[in-house]
């Protein structure tokens, strides 16, 4: 029988809260209620970065198919866009809740945003336009909402 060793991922210093894989399976990237995410080499478990800004716990992450950018939800209230080599923040969308989950369409060229119920507001579901070739260039205003 083959023994199946565990990779032990230390980086967050509190819950870890999600986890993804990038499209190829060789980097993982997680986020925490200690407000940060991080990026690891996924055979090796090796720390390969950790991406600080929000002021909240993060809830949801997703990477790009070419795994370029990141963006990252928070219970701050904001979605966070990042690029996945430099740890920069591209750009930030504020929203009028706390954000529970985000996600990439396929083609990366759409990313929605779900918010929690928040001082009487419903839980929300955005859809915004995402222009990967212009990372900083993003629009505040929603397509669907």
């Amino acid at each position: 029988a083959k023994l199946v060793h565990p990779i032990l991922l230390s980086g967050h210093e509190r819950p870890v809260t999600y986890l993804k894989y990038n499209t190829a399976g060789d980097l993982l990237f997680s986020c925490s209620k200690d407000s940060t995410a991080c990026l690891w080499h996924a055979d090796s478990g090796e720390h390969l970065a950790t991406y600080k800004g929000h002021s909240g716990v993060i809830w949801s992450l997703d990477v790009t198919s070419d795994s370029r950018l990141l963006a990252t939800g928070s219970g701050d209230k904001t979605v966070k866009l990042w690029d996945v080599q430099t740890g920069e923040v591209y750009y930030t969308w504020t929203m009028q809740a706390p954000v529970r989950s985000v996600a990439f369409a396929q083609g990366d060229r759409r990313l929605i945003i779900v918010t929690d119920p928040f001082a009487k507001r419903p839980p929300t579901i955005l859809i915004f336009k995402i222009d990967p070739e212009n990372p900083r260039n993003q629009s505040s205003i929603p397509i669907r909402e």
